[in-house]
């Protein structure tokens, strides 16, 4: 009962502040019109490492967001049989009709596919000399942490706007919260964000004894926010039980099979399971690899959202933060191209902690949410998804 008491009073609180949560300009105004360059269009070029869920609805809040300030055209963008693929949304994107004032440019889109010994390099290669020498970008979307490594380096001075990255301090991609380090580059930030999910966890949940999968690269271990857990571990006192399953350089099939291997590993010896960023964790391979979960009752929340709560993870963030996300995105581009040094803007954006949770996974575990997570919830799932992914 005080368990449930105390993930009141701190939902509450949660639900208090929550319109607090956002961005802000503190850094000096900076004008968000829409406006040409010398009388042409601003030309944007993308990069990403691969294809991933949340980078397509990163771009597509983004561009919905530029449309609402009138940058872009309104117009409905076309759904996709494939949730992680930005490539054929970059090529609608590319129409010279979709804006008076930008221009995505067809031919300044990579995608590494993930391949990080061949194509990731080869993309880099051809990028920084493209940004070096060819003087027709004027901003770069770098989506995800590869691509901001790649990209916010002085080897160019065209104005990078780094999106999705899991942690890019940890990650190596900006100096700090205060300072990117270069004058080009901006990224998005919040320090805090994953220790306020792990605390909010734990204030529900109350486990002894967390699962963590990863990657055992140095990059896995960012994107499984190792040090952020064990902060709180250390904070709250429980222990935390690992277990590696290899990521880079996988097929996703592959990265799924030993990511299985290790839920079936860790279920019987944990009271819950952190679920991170892992290539095998794609929501199309749930609700089956969530199988030794269900069987040992494992309690899960994962750092990506709602679309892996409807196929059967217990709890998450609300993805309903997107257009948050993408709104940040869009006023950043804009105050870019009217005039802003990307390094003199404030890269802090703070997600509010919105709650998605599946009362389905909680009956099939036996667990009884605290009336007040249903009172706070911004999306509640009564049923767990499985089958084909819907568009």
């Amino acid at each position: 009962m005080r368990k449930a008491t105390q993930a009141a009073f701190y939902l509450l609180l949660l639900s208090l502040l929550a319109p607090l949560c956002g961005f802000a300009d503190d850094r000096g105004f900076y004008p968000t019109t829409p406006l040409l360059n010398n009388g042409q269009k601003w030309r944007i070029g993308y990069c990403e490492g691969g294809p991933y869920l949340d980078y397509r609805q990163n771009l597509v809040e983004t561009v919905r967001a530029l449309m609402a300030m009138g940058w872009v055209e309104a117009a409905d963008i076309p759904r996709s049989d494939d949730d992680s693929d930005t490539r054929r949304l970059w090529a609608w994107l590319a129409d010279d009709g979709r804006s008076r004032y930008l221009r995505f440019v067809e031919d300044a889109y990579w995608s590494s596919d993930w391949d990080e010994q061949t194509l990731r390099p080869r993309n880099k290669s051809a990028m920084l000399k493209r940004l070096k020498t060819g003087n027709d970008l004027d901003l770069m979307i770098a989506m995800g942490t590869w691509a901001g490594q790649d990209l916010a380096n002085s080897y160019h001075q065209v104005a990078v706007v780094v999106a999705a990255a899991a942690n890019p301090i940890q990650a190596g991609i900006i100096k700090s919260v205060d300072d990117s380090g270069h004058d080009h580059v901006l990224a998005k930030v919040d320090p805090a964000r994953y220790l306020r999910q792990l605390r909010l966890f734990h204030d529900i949940v109350g486990f002894k004894r967390l699962g963590v999968v990863y990657d055992g690269s140095a990059l896995g271990r960012v994107y499984a926010n190792l040090l952020d857990v064990q902060q709180v571990a250390r904070e709250r006192g429980f222990a935390i039980v690992e277990c590696q399953a290899q990521d880079q350089g996988n097929a996703e099939d592959e990265a799924a099979a030993a990511l299985y291997a290790c839920w079936q590993q860790l279920a019987p010896r944990i009271d819950a399971l952190w679920i991170t960023v892992h290539r095998g964790e794609n929501p199309k391979f749930m609700p089956e690899s969530l199988a030794p979960l269900f069987e040992h009752r494992v309690p899960t929340w994962t750092r990506r959202g709602s679309d892996q709560v409807r196929r059967g993870v217990l709890m998450s963030i609300s993805r309903k933060e997107f257009r948050g996300l993408g709104e940040y995105y869009a006023s950043v581009i804009a105050k870019i191209f009217n005039g802003a040094r990307p390094r003199d803007l404030d890269p802090v954006y703070k997600e509010p902690l919105k709650i998605a949770i599946n009362l389905a996974t909680a009956a099939r575990i036996g667990y009884t949410p605290p009336r007040a997570i249903l009172a706070v919830a911004d999306e509640i799932y009564r049923e767990i998804e499985s089958g084909p992914m819907s568009p």
